[in-house]
């Protein structure tokens, strides 16, 4: 598929980045080179290129063992781990369009925070990837996960909430565009985040995490592809 939307919601991405300021470039996105190309191998030997549900992101979608927490839907897997918003942006083509999903599942924006950029930054580069999507397949449902209150980068917090707030009130103004909160239940009664569903790094989750996303996630999956059908 080529870029051409993909290069139109870039200019689109660019005006509404330039005026937050005080942010630093995207990273060379070429760095994923070999992980896309992997995907492209994978697609290679498939049957069919038509995926009903997608999750795509950083690590923490990478990380994911769909096929043990979704055995049922098949949903495809096309997360790189350290990614940003931006990355994914560069490649929407080849881990989203290319699939016409029904269903996409999202989650970036934590290593962006991290690499100093403002919470208007990640909302700007996630508008972006929804126009993009939209653009192409103005019916597939984006289910936004916000970003989570790791340990290990708990300082940021703030900002990540930040974009988090930012993000859902874009979800309730746009067709097709929905928040699930599956922060919240990440952190415990006083505000800090639950150390037993991390790992050892403190910031990539475990089982126990994974076990929590999935249970939030896969009923809401299976509303949006019941309601598309529908449609």
């Amino acid at each position: 598929m080529k870029h051409t939307a993909y290069r139109v919601f870039l200019l689109i991405a660019f005006l509404q980045v330039a005026s937050c300021g005080g942010n630093p470039r995207d990273p060379d996105p070429n760095r994923f080179s070999r992980a896309i190309a992997r995907f492209a191998e994978q697609d290679s030997a498939a049957v069919s290129l038509s995926v009903p549900v997608v999750f795509t992101g950083s690590s923490s979608i990478g990380g994911w063992d769909l096929d043990t927490f979704f055995p049922d839907l098949h949903p495809l897997n096309r997360g790189f781990g350290g990614s940003q918003i931006s990355d994914v942006n560069y490649f929407v083509d080849r881990v989203v369009l290319k699939y016409r999903p029904s269903v996409v599942v999202f989650y970036a924006g934590e290593n962006d925070i991290h690499a100093g950029k403002r919470p208007e930054r990640v909302v700007a580069d996630f508008r972006a990837f929804v126009d993009t999507v939209h653009a192409v397949l103005p019916d597939t449902d984006i289910l936004y996960l916000p970003m989570k209150p790791s340990p290990s980068r708990l300082h940021l917090w703030p900002d990540m909430e930040a974009g988090n707030e930012q993000i859902e009130t874009l979800c309730g103004n746009t067709p097709h565009l929905e928040c699930l909160d599956t922060a919240t239940p990440m952190l415990r009664s006083d505000g800090r985040p639950r150390p037993e569903i991390f790992g050892q790094d403190s910031l990539h989750m475990n089982s126990t995490g994974y076990t929590i996303w999935s249970d939030l996630v896969r009923p809401e999956v299976y509303r949006l592809l019941e309601r598309s059908s529908v449609e």
